[in-house]
């Protein structure tokens, strides 16, 4: 929505008296209702959308005030929870500007629950604040302000008020010295600025967004009533999500156990807990594994729910105990605490408390404030900026799919931790729908400015030619094939005159017909020559016709004009590849060089390495489908061997060792289809920034993998198909074509890369080496421990690997430690697991035992899998419900540690027993 000139013109007058019994009064009132109605159909129904529901706006005051017409028309804007503090975010217009700042609202600021004093806190921060949203300091200002009209606005630019400490302390002190006034902050917008925008609610939105953070500074004390408590609520949202999701729509915290183990003694302690929750308190949702969602006032003390639209129901379980939340602060996805002395961070009061076993925890005041800074920090970040970034979840599901989320995290963390990934599982289950639109999340389609020749007809005797560097540094042309044939060309491996003119110019000039009829090239030589070097820019256009003069060939250059054009195109820096089941070798992946036609036969693959090798600082995806269709040791084993051969070299830089292409002794140039030039060199290094997603299915057309290849890289299986999932997301999917279009921004494709170091950290072996790292890494030693006992250890390789996926997994918060390990024993150390039942039930069983809490010290002797374990496993894996009988299992006496891994570790001695004979890949 545009803002109209009329708005501002209506302040442009000498008097601002209102009379009725003036001549012009109904004028005057309609001119300024008409500009007051638009002012508050752009805040309060265009700006207002855009902020979401986290915000509120409050009524425009009126166009005229007890006989006085307004000189400029304001609207405030608060967040929720916040209606009563004086403390705002105003958009005001008047005759000659549009602003939107941080304001005080004095009048009636009296039952504020924040003072002025506290509201000039911002001041504190504005300098942090503007860093981390990277805020252009140039186009904000700082003014004093107050609640008389003594105190005029004194404007600076916000870059001198940080950078002039002087004058940064005058108007702080100034503010104190004068009890009414205040610091002001925002962007004052010119009428000539505002006027040319196309979209003004977009703009001001924007400058809400980027304002909110100070805007929360100036709430600081208001959550830090000395006379509060603070409380952590556990919400188990690491194990039923659908809990915080139902207590943040009704307003609630609610009491909530996890199903199975909850006891009479444990409800009556959290319950006298939960009763000592008073009105005012605040609430943090905890997830129940070190992360947090939410912050919320409590509004409501201790109460049964007797609505049934309103229980929370997990399995056959309604739990009813709750207390009424004003959530404040909500993120979408937990905030998680990956440091050390986590009870210390949080402020626990009582640090001896079972955090297993405990639904809320007091905290203390300190705690608290750490917690909120995670929150708002995190809630900045990612959503800052209007929800301008998008996940790949949200792209994935605009593109009418939907996949769990730790799935898509999986793969990613994956692709960051190694350039290699198998993707296995039964046929249609999405393996290959990930692979592809996460390289066209990363790759969007390429918008290009191209030429518009004006020129253009179906002549057949010419054809409009693109000025390339080799034509102007060698003053040579390749004729095309098409139009050789319209000359009388000389005998192969030999040369001839032609005549070439160009406007008034003419010399002669030498074709040369290679042998056997590869290229025609065009020597131009002398005047004409000199006249293209001179007057031929580089990228310009000529055409190009073919005559006969006495019947002799000439050539005739004409100069032509073009216009610049914009263009989308797919993206050239992801390939899909489908594997065949003839490739016995790499040249069905990088072609080769024919000696027969003096030319190499270039693949899609190759042409991407050559492209990835001069744009190191994008990311470049392949994406090899069907991969077992033919013996991928056959035709990928260089490919591998490259891969692992990566080093750090004498001189401090990425080595490794390269592939050959052919045995010419100097570069081959290649032209394709498009006219682009690639050079071949003889040897080719696999490029730092390319990434191998490879599909796999398993059936009698295909092959098995060795272990040499499994042992390359992470193997994601694909093989749980819930159909009821699937129905509902059919019928409940509602894909918004607008949203097709998200892409990966800068920030998430830098953080992916490295800041397009690669996999530079892993080759060097630096990782994230803390408590939860090592704690890790004493579960990695003593899985291959048992291992060892059968011969089935692995080696260094697999632990680097395994530790450079848990750094990047804390990098990107996506999974806390402990699950990340779950999912590298399964992708790293079981893929290499196949054989008969002497050779694997054992260690199998071991490893279940391990998975499922025992100590290693427990698994000296052998384990035993009697048919109450089974029993057991089998209940506590689909987290049924057990009988007292079933509970007597020896597993039963541990936590379990490792899920994931326990659930397909289970199902291979299943198989196991049932057939004699299990493959990790099915």
């Amino acid at each position: 929505m545009r803002v109209s000139e009329e708005i501002f013109n209506v302040f442009d007058r000498e008097s601002f008296k209102y009379r009725t019994d003036q001549p012009d009064s109904d004028q005057v009132r309609n001119e300024y209702q008409t500009a007051w109605n638009q002012w508050k159909d752009l805040i309060q129904n265009n700006v207002y959308p855009k902020l979401g529901d986290k915000f509120i706006v409050e009524p425009t005051e009126s166009w005229q005030n007890s006989g006085s017409l307004r000189q400029r028309f304001w609207t405030r804007i608060k967040t929720k929870g916040r209606e009563k503090s004086a403390s705002c975010i105003a958009a005001m217009i008047n005759v000659s500007s549009l602003r939107v700042y941080l304001e005080w609202h004095d009048y009636k600021s009296e039952n504020s629950t924040n003072n002025v004093e506290q509201h000039n806190e911002w001041v504190k921060y504005v300098k942090e604040w503007a860093q981390k949203f990277d805020i252009d300091i140039k186009q904000y200002s700082v003014w004093i302000s107050g609640s008389t009209s003594a105190v005029e606005d004194k404007t600076i630019p916000l870059e001198a008020f940080i950078k002039d400490t002087n004058k940064h302390q005058e108007m702080i002190i100034e503010t104190k010295e004068n009890s009414g006034s205040w610091l002001r902050i925002g962007r004052i917008i010119s009428k000539a600025e505002v006027l040319s925008w196309v979209d003004a609610s977009f703009e001001i939105a924007e400058i809400v967004f980027q304002l909110e953070w100070l805007y929360d500074k100036t709430n600081i004390t208001e959550m830090e009533n000395q006379d509060r408590r603070y409380w952590l609520f556990n919400t188990y949202y690491a194990k039923y999500q659908e809990v915080w999701m139902k207590s943040k729509e009704i307003g609630v915290a609610s009491m909530q156990y996890e199903i199975g183990i909850q006891k009479a003694n444990d409800i009556t302690r959290n319950v006298n807990v939960m009763k000592q929750i008073a009105l005012g308190d605040y609430v943090i949702a905890y997830t129940g594994d070190k992360g947090f969602l939410g912050i919320g006032k409590v509004t409501r003390e201790f109460f049964e729910e007797t609505d049934p639209n309103k229980y929370i129901a997990i399995g056959e379980n309604n739990w009813r105990q709750r207390i009424g939340i004003d959530w404040l602060i909500k993120v979408d996805k937990p905030v998680y605490y990956r440091g050390e002395n986590f009870k210390s961070k949080v402020g626990l009061i009582n640090e001896n408390a079972v955090m297993g076993s405990y639904v809320i925890f007091e905290i203390s005041k300190l705690g608290f404030k750490f917690i909120k800074s995670m929150l708002e920090n995190s809630r900045y970040n990612k959503q800052g900026s209007e929800k301008m970034k998008y996940t790949f979840a949200d792209y994935v599901a605009a593109r009418g799919f939907k996949f769990d989320e730790d799935v898509l995290h999986n793969y990613i963390i994956c692709l960051m931790s190694k350039p290699f990934v198998i993707l296995s599982g039964i046929s249609g289950t999405g393996k290959t729908k990930i692979a592809q639109f996460f390289a066209e999340y990363m790759c969007p389609d390429e918008e290009k400015t191209v030429d518009d020749v004006a020129e253009v007809d179906d002549d057949p005797f010419s054809f409009i030619y693109k000025i390339q560097p080799y034509n102007l540094k060698y003053k040579q042309l390749i004729i095309p094939q098409k139009y050789a044939k319209l000359l009388d060309l000389p005998n192969e491996g030999s040369s001839k005159h032609v005549t070439v003119k160009f406007i008034d110019i003419q010399d002669e000039c030498r074709i040369y017909n290679a042998p056997k009829g590869d290229y025609r090239q065009l020597s131009l030589t002398g005047k004409i020559g000199e006249y293209i070097k001179n007057n031929c820019s580089l990228d310009g256009y000529i055409k190009i016709s073919f005559e006969k003069e006495d019947d002799k060939d000439v050539i005739v250059f004409k100069h032509v004009s073009t216009e610049k054009k914009k263009v989308k195109t797919r993206s050239s820096r992801y390939a899909f590849i489908s594997v065949r089941p003839d490739w016995v070798d790499n040249r069905s992946l990088l072609g080769f060089f024919n000696p027969i036609t003096e030319k190499y036969q270039a693949t899609e693959l190759l042409k991407l390495m050559l492209r990835a090798k001069e744009d190191k600082n994008k990311p470049y995806f392949v994406i090899l489908d069907e991969m077992n269709l033919a013996k991928v040791e056959y035709y990928f084993s260089d490919f591998l061997s490259c891969l692992e051969s990566r080093r750090i070299g004498l001189d401090g830089e990425v080595r490794s060792e390269s592939i050959k292409l052919h045995d010419c002794e100097e570069e081959v140039l290649y032209v394709d289809e498009d006219g682009k030039e690639y050079i071949i060199p003889a040897r080719l290094e696999i490029p730092f920034n390319i990434y191998f997603t490879g599909t796999v299915n398993v059936d009698e057309t295909t092959y098995m993998f060795s272990p040499k290849v499994l042992d390359r890289g992470n193997v994601i299986e694909f093989n749980e198909v819930d159909l009821n999932y699937y129905g509902e997301m059919l019928w409940e999917n509602e894909q918004n074509e607008n949203d097709i279009h998200v892409y990966a921004d800068s920030e998430f494709v830098s953080g992916f890369t490295d800041d397009f170091q690669y996999h530079n950290k892993l080759i060097e072996k630096q990782f994230n080496l803390d408590s939860d790292s090592k704690k890790c890494f004493e579960h990695i030693v003593n899985i291959n421990n048992i291992l060892k006992k059968y011969n089935l250890h692995f080696g260094y390789r697999v632990v680097d690997e395994v530790l450079y996926y848990l750094t990047n997994a804390r990098k990107t918060d996506y999974f806390e430690p402990l699950k990340a390990l779950d999912y590298q024993i399964i992708q790293r150390i079981l893929p290499k697991m196949y054989g008969n039942r002497r050779k694997l039930e054992a260690p199998l069983t071991e490893l279940l035992a391990y998975c499922f809490g025992w100590e290693i010290n427990d698994l000296i002797k052998k384990v035993h899998l009697q048919p109450v374990d089974q029993q057991y496993i089998s209940a506590k894996l689909k987290e049924e419900s057990m009988t007292e009988e079933i509970l007597k299992s020896q597993f039963a006496k541990h936590e379990i540690r490792f899920k994931k891994t326990a659930v397909k570790l289970y199902r291979m001695l299943i198989l196991l027993k049932d057939n004699g004979f299990v493959s990790f890949i099915e």
